[in-house]
């Protein structure tokens, strides 16, 4: 129980944690996201399923870049379960970031796509567990004579 604590007094969860805050919030990436799902519900709605593939491949893959920043934050080991989710939200969201970088609107939520990318590599192949580090043991010389 103490290295979970640990854990939570850390720098390695402060720093996940700000640097997660300012990839959605200073960025105004939740603000982006919703104007993106506005025009997307605007668009052209003669060709019904694949304009409903794009927009709940949308959704999945928003609601997949959450749980990954949480699973990241509070350092939960991926099982097969989240490296499932995570292959399926790479694989949603592809297409959006390509065409929002086409017509030049993703730049401005260029921060969440880099966090996004480390995520995928982080849950894939590079997790690690906090190990809290040990604390040097005193030495003490003691002079005879």
């Amino acid at each position: 129980m103490g290295g979970i604590m640990n854990y939570f007094k850390s720098p390695i969860f402060f720093s996940r944690l700000a640097f997660s805050i300012f990839a959605l919030f200073v960025t105004v990436a939740p603000f982006w996201i919703l104007i993106y799902f506005v025009i997307l519900n605007l668009v052209d709605k003669n060709a019904k399923i694949s304009h409903l593939l794009w927009c709940w491949s949308a959704y999945l893959a928003s609601v997949i870049i959450i749980v990954m920043i949480i699973g990241w934050v509070v350092n939960v080991k991926p099982n097969l379960f989240f490296k499932v989710m995570v292959v399926t939200g790479t694989c949603c969201a592809i297409p959006h970031v390509v065409i929002s970088f086409i017509n030049l609107s993703g730049i401005v939520i260029l921060p969440l796509d880099i966090l996004a990318c480390y995520l995928v590599y982080w849950y894939l192949k590079g997790w690690q567990p906090y190990v809290s580090e040990p604390k040097p043991a005193l030495k003490m010389k003691i002079k005879l004579g």
